[in-house]
């Protein structure tokens, strides 16, 4: 869509908004992408596509209570009826009976939906509601007795819905590690990481926070370096993800790559004021740089990188000078 100004904007359709909301969400910018979604909902309240993304963006730009007010009244306006995506979104917001209510009534309208045999985005939908359901009762539930056999059964269903869905084998993970069964842990937390591995940006559906849960089941298990290509990626599409920052730092770290730990651990405070609300990761990161503060830098594993780097600045310094 050709630039337009701003007194243009009210004049606009609902789909030229949408439209302009989609392409600034694609370029991240979502100050503006915000915007035009707003506009876009206030003309046609009855764009489920569009509250769907809308949610999708205040969740990505961490506006966690202000997308559970809108996701509770989008609900409020269909309950039980319409897009099933907006009960998945904000059971992801909530936790416990709260969630599980949630994803429940999300499943029911998945299964009513006239085309669930047909599209596999649905039957992922749909895969990924029951990995929820299996997340919950593992974590929130995980002290009731009847709580393994419900995970248990999730977890087949969601493998049901969709083989290829890569979080109902995190869930697995989860479960056997539960059961301190660490080697079949691994074995379908493997299974999740060859398929991250397989995805692109354009197929590519997973959010930050389901890969954050991966890279914390690889810290867990002591695979810090198949964390590092997630977390890098993670943190060059989005340098505002302090948590990723943080564990990318952490896993460098682990891997005694003192020099590229502190880098980022550097860079990472730089921005401390905007995460110091965060008690738990606060506390984390300043502990982490007292570490590195302690650490014999020469004894890294990319120390002798650091040397080599300074050696060949140095001989381009020369080269030039000729």
């Amino acid at each position: 869509m050709e630039n337009i100004g701003f007194q243009d904007v009210e004049n606009l359709l609902p789909s030229q908004l949408f439209q302009l909301a989609e392409e600034n969400y694609t370029k991240l910018n979502f100050p503006d992408a915000q915007y035009f979604y707003t506009l876009c909902i206030q003309k046609d309240p009855l764009n489920e596509e569009a509250a769907s993304q809308y949610a999708d963006l205040l969740k990505q730009t961490n506006q966690i209570e202000k997308a559970i007010q809108f996701l509770t009244q989008q609900i409020q306006y269909h309950r039980n009826e319409g897009d099933y995506r907006k009960y998945l979104q904000l059971a992801d917001l909530l936790d416990g009976h709260e969630s599980i209510e949630l994803l429940e009534t999300g499943i029911k309208l998945i299964l009513q939906h006239p085309n669930y045999n047909q599209q596999s985005d649905i039957k992922r939908d749909l895969s990924e509601a029951y990995s929820g359901l299996a997340e919950i009762y593992q974590t929130d539930f995980l002290h009731l007795p009847e709580s393994e056999e419900k995970v248990i059964f999730c977890i087949k269903k969601a493998k049901e819905a969709d083989p290829t869905a890569l979080d109902s084998y995190l869930q697995e993970a989860n479960y056997f590690l539960n059961k301190e069964n660490e080697k079949d842990a691994k074995i379908a937390l493997n299974t999740v990481l060859k398929g991250l591995e397989k995805l692109n940006e354009e197929n590519d559906h997973h959010d930050d926070s389901f890969k954050i849960n991966v890279c914390k089941l690889c810290i867990e298990v002591n695979d810090f370096e198949s964390a590092l290509p997630i977390l890098e990626n993670m943190v060059l599409s989005n340098d505002a993800n302090f948590e990723a920052f943080y564990l990318l730092a952490f896993c460098h770290f682990k891997c005694n790559n003192f020099c590229t730990s502190l880098e980022y651990m550097e860079t990472l405070l730089t921005k401390k004021e905007q995460f110091e609300d965060d008690g738990e990761l606060y506390t984390a990161a300043i502990e982490l740089k007292a570490e590195l503060d302690k650490t014999d830098f020469q004894k890294g594993n990319d120390w002798k990188d650091e040397d080599e780097n300074e050696q060949g600045n140095n001989d381009e310094d020369w080269m030039d000078m000729e």
